[in-house]
């Protein structure tokens, strides 16, 4: 927790957090190892929010979309670690990019040590 103002300073980061709704309609784990990271899913409507998280240790996560209906398209905005992103030395340091995926779709996701990422699928 942290001051309003704190927060206004990332306010397209928080945008994510803004459009996730109080209930999902279902959840997927979509890949991970105890004590190492997780992938997981979740759906409210048409839209899907995604986020992965690591331990200590630097490492890259393929997310395979084959759990999206076939043949929809949806808008995908990434909320990632930067390169120079550190759970110590540089945890503020984020990137945000949006791309187009599908079913067919998979995309490896670079997880900083004591990082994570989230994605936001809106449908099209």
């Amino acid at each position: 927790p942290d001051a309003p103002e704190a927060y206004a300073k990332y306010s397209d980061l928080f945008e994510c957090i803004q459009q996730m709704p109080n209930q999902f309609d279902s959840f997927k784990v979509l890949d991970g190892n105890i004590d190492e990271f997780v992938s997981v899913a979740r759906k409210a409507g048409d839209d899907w929010f995604i986020a992965s998280l690591t331990n200590r240790s630097a490492r890259e996560v393929t997310i395979n979309f084959e759990f999206l209906p076939q043949g929809k398209t949806y808008t995908a905005t990434l909320y990632e670690d930067a390169e120079d992103s550190h759970f110590i030395n540089n945890k503020e340091a984020y990137s945000i990019r949006k791309i187009e995926v599908d079913a067919t779709s998979m995309i490896t996701v670079k997880l900083a040590s004591g990082g994570g990422h989230a994605i936001h699928l809106e449908s099209k």
